[in-house]
């Protein structure tokens, strides 16, 4: 029985399950209006996150090609405030994606987004 408690114990001490929660300071956006999917053009954008934690927000989207092959010059993802404001824009460059191909973008931010209303995107 101590073997099997020493393992238990050893194995909590080494997985780091007895130590802090890292994400315990993280603020989720958890609005509708950030994690709905939409879709501009062709492009559907779904799977959105967005957390801040440590000074930096990170926002996570799949984007899938429902039509013919794209290859835009530019995406910009425009996050505003209630009041319709933009709070900033992130660049989420990328090549060409194929029809009925899928892409996990992940931006980082030194801005809190954390309290960010509304995503809008744009395409050039």
């Amino acid at each position: 029985m101590k073997k099997v408690l020493l393992f238990i114990i050893s194995l909590l001490f080494i997985t780091g399950c007895s130590s802090k929660d890292n994400h315990i300071n993280a603020k989720v956006n958890n609005n509708e209006l950030i994690l709905k999917e939409q879709v501009i053009d062709s492009l559907k954008f779904s799977d959105i996150s967005l957390m801040y934690e440590k000074g930096t927000s990170t926002f996570r989207v799949t984007i899938t090609n429902t039509g013919e092959k794209i290859s835009p010059e530019s995406l910009n993802i425009i996050f505003k405030s209630k009041s319709d404001s933009v709070i900033t824009i992130l660049d989420g460059t990328f090549g060409e994606i194929d029809k009925g191909t899928s892409i996990d973008l992940t931006l980082t931010s030194d801005v809190d987004l954390s309290d960010a209303y509304k995503i809008e995107y744009e395409i050039k």
